[in-house]
């Protein structure tokens, strides 16, 4: 059996890494899962995360993390808030 073809946007993403902002939302936390599914050769994830009605950064950080799928990147994810 023949190796699979990587997609364009596979290829896009190779060896890269991606920054996300609006990742604790709805369309963000897709996003972040759909990248860590569909793009294996993505390297590091950045994730912007800000303080919100009442909640700290690292409430949201915990919810993020707690809701997104695990994948071998997951443990790359890296967060950045102040």
């Amino acid at each position: 059996m023949s190796p699979t073809k990587n997609t364009e946007i596979q290829d896009f993403y190779q060896d890269t890494g991606v920054f996300i902002t609006g990742g604790t939302g709805t369309l963000g936390k897709l996003t972040i899962e759909k990248i860590l599914r569909s793009c294996p050769g993505v390297k590091r994830g950045y994730v912007l995360i800000r303080s919100k009605e009442g909640l700290s950064v690292e409430e949201r950080k915990k919810t993020l993390l707690d809701n997104v799928v695990r994948f071998p990147i997951s443990s790359q994810i890296v967060i950045y808030y102040n």
